[in-house]
Parts: C-alpha cells; sequence; structure tokens
C-alpha cells in the first residue's frame, strides 16, 4: 500500500479517536471498518459500492453473505467480517447487563430488550427473570411465532421461573420488521399470565413489545387507559 493510502487511512483514524464517529458519512464509516479486513487496498471506492447497491451501513451488514461475496472486491473474510460486527454489538450491549445491574426503570429495561432482540428475524416471545432487588437472573425464549399461533406454554414458564427462583419477570414479545402496537391478544396473554403466575408469587413487572428498535410496556400502555393489573382480575 502507498503512502497516500497509508497517509488518509491514518487521517481517518485520528478523527474517530478526536471526534468519534459523528460526522462520518456512511461510505466513511464503511471503508473504515474494511481497512481491517483488507489492509493493503484502497477501499474507499469499494465502500461506496457497497452503500450504493445495498443502501445504508445496516443494509451492508443485514444482507446476506452469498450476496455480499457477490460484489467484486468482497471475498468471504471482509464478508464474514461485516457480517459479525453487528453480532458483537449486540453481544457487547447484552454483556453490558450483569446481574450486577438493577432493572428498577422503564428505560434500562428497554435498552436490554431492544438490543437483546435487534438481530431477530422471527417473532420471539421470551421471559427475563429477575431477584427481590430486580437484578437479572436469566433470559430464556419462550416461543417462536406469533403469539395467537404460538401460545405461551404456561406450564414452561412456570418451570423456567421456579429454576431460577425468580420473585418477578418480564415476558418480551419483538415485532422484527412489524409495528410496537399492543394487539387484543396480546392484551388478554399478558393478563392470563399476570394471573396465573400470582398464583405461584411470581410477578410480572410488564410485557414489553418490541419492533425495529422501538418499543411499547403493555402494562404502562394499558394503565394508560385505566386497566389495572394490580387491582383488576
Amino acid at each position: 500500500m502507498d503512502d497516500i493510502h497509508a497517509q488518509h487511512r491514518k487521517r481517518i483514524r485520528d478523527r474517530i479517536l478526536n471526534n468519534g464517529l459523528a460526522d462520518f458519512a456512511p461510505h466513511e464509516v464503511l471503508e473504515l471498518l474494511l481497512t481491517y479486513s483488507i489492509p493493503r487496498q484502497d477501499v474507499n471506492l469499494l465502500a461506496h459500492r457497497l452503500i450504493n447497491q445495498f443502501g445504508s451501513i445496516s443494509s451492508v451488514m443485514d444482507a446476506d453473505i452469498t450476496d455480499l461475496m457477490r460484489m467484486s472486491g468482497v471475498k468471504e473474510n471482509t464478508a464474514t467480517f461485516l457480517k459479525l460486527i453487528p453480532e458483537a454489538g449486540k453481544r457487547y450491549q447484552i454483556d453490558k447487563f450483569t446481574p450486577s445491574v438493577v432493572f428498577d426503570d422503564l428505560e434500562t429495561v428497554a435498552e436490554y430488550c431492544v438490543y437483546s432482540h435487534l438481530r431477530d428475524t422471527e417473532e420471539e416471545i421470551s421471559v427475563m427473570m429477575m431477584d427481590a432487588r430486580m437484578r437479572l437472573l436469566g433470559n430464556e425464549t419462550l416461543a417462536k411465532g406469533n403469539a395467537c399461533d404460538v401460545p405461551v406454554d404456561m406450564e414452561k414458564l412456570g418451570s423456567i421461573l421456579f429454576r431460577y427462583n425468580a420473585v418477578s419477570f418480564i415476558i418480551v414479545h419483538s415485532h422484527p420488521g412489524g409495528e410496537a402496537t399492543p394487539s387484543d391478544s396480546d392484551a388478554v396473554l399478558t393478563q392470563k399470565i399476570y394471573s396465573l403466575m400470582k398464583n405461584f408469587n411470581k410477578t410480572l413487572v410488564e410485557h414489553i413489545i418490541i419492533a425495529d428498535g422501538h418499543y411499547v410496556p403493555i402494562i404502562h400502555h394499558l394503565r394508560a387507559k385505566g386497566y389495572d393489573f394490580y387491582t383488576e382480575g
């Protein structure tokens, strides 16, 4: 690689160290990433081609690996690298929420839920277990698919809660590609889970719908309409 390209890459990295990625154009972000998988070539044009082909940085990383490898200049190593970046980001965000983190406010819960379901490609219903101090004990999948078509197995839910010795829990329902809007069936499911599990001294704190980075807490949503699980049913 000639001195001009080396100096260009150094300028890009210096900009990040000084200011982060805030003032970077999409192709510049991608160009920087590509320098780590293609270290001895000018990747500026490749970054432009990828953005033009797929439309955005996220679309490049979400593209099928075979589609990426059809692009001239993208070999298996680079395609794999690009696919790993969002997965590593997701793992980083989840890893931040160690058992020492207390889920005592909706924003913390929502941030965890959004990132833990960021890469979902089909609907998924999961459960987060907490102890008496609202510390996360674990997170397990209950079902995949639409809640109407794949009902939550209440026996499985109860077994998980008792296995973790959970005091409280949160249900998370991801709607990838859809809207974070609670349906009537979501409300019915929430009431059913709350009513059944409170008989075993397991408190449903919230049922959160996740869709494309947005979320709606069903219990808070219904309370705003005058319905309160803790005083009704």
